[in-house]
Order: structure tokens, then C-alpha cells, then sequence
């Protein structure tokens, strides 16, 4: 019985000191950059994407427990904001919204984008960057990235794809948004 309870004990405590080891990660959210999107095999206007993304960003707001971005990710979530996002919608080119041959090269504009987000709180950041939005394949393709707003310095960064529904622009693109983050998320902090 002795013999038991000490293994029980030592389990315990080796349990407790693995688990102090284990730093639970923080970030403000900054909603989705669009500032790179390329829409493909959509027939809707670019102000009409640019009134959806602006909608899309807002749900982060209004139903957070539907895009319970930390919830997904493992990342907790001091604090939402989605102004910084939306304000980068007023630079998007009609081009950006047409079929092209050659996809946009963001990777090399993500440094610029990174530097778009600070609301000085010191904390790390967290956006998702929509890179292509393809509406023949019926999905949509976002990149987390997980920075430091104060150095510009890219944490980590992981790819992810989500299969657009619902009706309307707006909740269609979303769902996308929903289903990248709710399958995909969670592998963000691993």
C-alpha cells in the first residue's frame, strides 16, 4: 500500500513539474489583413469584397464565441481589434479582384503588413493574412502569423485553408475564415 501511494505521489509531482514547464502563449488579435487577397473566379465588384471583409473582421467582435479565435488556437487572447485590419481594406487594387496567370508574391510583403500592427500593449500579435480567395476550388487560403508588433519579428507562421458556405458574400468568405481556424488552428501553437 506504501509502495503505492509513493508512485501515486511521484506521479503527481512529476505531472506538477511538467505542467509549470509548459508556458501558455498570449497575443492581441488583429482580425484578417486582406491587404494582399487575390480573388479568384468571383463576379462580385471589389467594393463588395471590401464591405465584406470589413464585415468579416467585425464578426471577431460581435459573436466571439462562434470565432473563438482562442478557443482554436491555444492562444490566449488579451485583446481584439480589427481597426488596424480594416484600414489596410482602402489600399486593395481592382487587379487584386481579376484572374491573373502569376499569384501575388505576399511573402515578401508580410514584413510591411507585420508593421501595420501595434496598439502598444507589448504584448505579441496575432493576425491571419488572406492570401487567395478562390471561389471556383471553394476555398480560402490565410496565413496565422504570430509576431512581436514592438521588434516586427515573425514568431511563427502557419498556413491554413478553410472551405467556404453560407449565404451572402459576407457569410460565405467567413466561413472559410471559421472552418481554417476551428480544423487548423490548434497546430498554430504546437
Amino acid at each position: 500500500m506504501k509502495k503505492l501511494l509513493s508512485i501515486a505521489l511521484c506521479l503527481i509531482a512529476v505531472g506538477g513539474f511538467a505542467q509549470k514547464g509548459k508556458t501558455k502563449m498570449a497575443a492581441d488579435f488583429y482580425g484578417v489583413d486582406y491587404s494582399c487577397v487575390s480573388v479568384i473566379g468571383a463576379n462580385e465588384q471589389p467594393a463588395e469584397f471590401i464591405k465584406a471583409f470589413e464585415a468579416i473582421n467585425r464578426l471577431f467582435l460581435s459573436e466571439p464565441k462562434k470565432y473563438d479565435v482562442a478557443g482554436f488556437t491555444g492562444i490566449d487572447i488579451l485583446s481584439t481589434s480589427v481597426e488596424q485590419a480594416n484600414e489596410a481594406l482602402g489600399g486593395l487594387a481592382a487587379e487584386q479582384f481579376t484572374p491573373r496567370s502569376a499569384a501575388t508574391d505576399w511573402q515578401t510583403q508580410l514584413p510591411q503588413i507585420v508593421a501595420r500592427y501595434d496598439n502598444g500593449s507589448g504584448n505579441k500579435g496575432l493576425v491571419l493574412v488572406a492570401t487567395t480567395l478562390d471561389k471556383g476550388n471553394g476555398l480560402g487560403y490565410y496565413t496565422a502569423v504570430l509576431f512581436d508588433p514592438a521588434t516586427h519579428e515573425i514568431i511563427t507562421q502557419m498556413d491554413m485553408v478553410g472551405k467556404p458556405g453560407g449565404f451572402g458574400l459576407r457569410n460565405y468568405w467567413a466561413g472559410s475564415v471559421y472552418n481554417a481556424l476551428k480544423k487548423q488552428g490548434k497546430y498554430l501553437t504546437k
